[in-house]
């Protein structure tokens, strides 16, 4: 069978998928590889799902530590934009009164995307039990019956579960092999999902927290795209002076809490805050440098 008859991908890109992946989601090469082989196994055709979405996951660990952009990543490659993902925040659901906006929620989050995408449910373990009769209704026959009876098929759907169960327990085991992190993250959710649920997820994946030295690659990845950004505002480009300044992000940005996203934010406070006299006075800086002043504490832009 010619591969292009059993996926709309390019064989290319379905190749280079785990690539793809962990070129953006750094210090997670174990994780890259479970996603990357199950998206195509599934693109491919070689799983006998029926009407059930073409794929299911269920993403442990610490807050920060790439579990949403990887479904965003994923999602880019094989729907053309990772905007297409839809993205359900299960801590606003968890009461009886915002029921009727989860049914609205998921009902046009499908609409939307006739021709498939991914839907991805963040904190999964802070859903009201109501919602989770809903999602076994996707997992097991693949469609979403909205309140005036109408069935959703969701079978070219991939549907992403995401939940921070276990990372307190993660976050003592920053250095332990990755198969005991995965055994005791995967018991914890075990004990704390409802089993039928558990139980109808394909794929269960750990994420490790991230050491300094991961955070380190990822906070380099950060400062090359920011200045990207800037250089086509100022139109010019600007570089960073060297040590100081990125070893300045470093122990400002870096938390074994927050992961990448606490890099992210202090990246865009520091390169923001230096940039704006420049971007305010419509200015071009003069010499197009970021550096880091001891004195002011603070990044600035000569």
């Amino acid at each position: 069978m010619d591969v292009q008859t059993a996926t709309n991908q390019p064989a290319i890109v379905l190749a280079d998928l785990p690539k793809i992946l962990e070129e953006r989601i750094v210090g997670q090469r174990f994780a890259m590889a479970r996603i990357s082989r199950a998206v195509q196994a599934a693109e491919l055709g070689l799983n006998d799902t029926g009407v059930r979405p073409k794929g299911s996951f269920l993403l442990l660990g610490p807050t920060g530590v790439g579990k949403t952009e990887s479904a965003k990543c994923f999602t880019e490659a094989l729907f053309g934009s990772k905007e297409t993902l839809e993205m359900i925040f299960m801590n606003e659901y968890s009461s009886d009164q915002r029921l009727a906006e989860f049914f609205g929620r998921a009902e046009m989050a499908i609409r939307r995307h006739p021709k498939g995408t991914t839907l991805l449910f963040d904190e999964i373990e802070k859903g009201h039990p109501r919602t989770i009769d809903v999602l076994l209704s996707l997992l097991e026959e693949g469609v979403l019956t909205t309140p005036s009876g109408q069935r959703l098929k969701v079978s070219r759907f991939y549907v992403v579960l995401t939940s921070n169960l276990g990372s307190g327990d993660l976050a003592k085991m920053e250095n332990a092999p990755y198969s005991t992190m995965e055994r005791v993250a995967l018991d914890v959710a075990a004990q704390s999902l409802r089993p039928e649920l558990f139980a109808r997820i394909s794929e269960r994946i750990v994420f490790r927290p991230l050491d300094l030295e991961t955070q380190k690659l990822i906070l380099y990845n950060l400062i090359r795209q920011k200045l990207e950004v800037l250089s086509i505002f100022f139109g010019t480009a600007l570089v960073i002076d060297g040590g100081p300044a990125t070893a300045f992000l470093l122990r400002v940005g870096y938390s074994k809490a927050f992961g990448a996203r606490m890099l992210r934010q202090e990246v865009d406070r520091q390169f923001n805050s230096a940039s704006l006299p420049w971007a305010l006075s419509g200015r071009a800086p003069e010499r197009g440098v970021f550096r880091y002043e001891p004195a002011a504490g603070c990044l600035v832009l000569e």
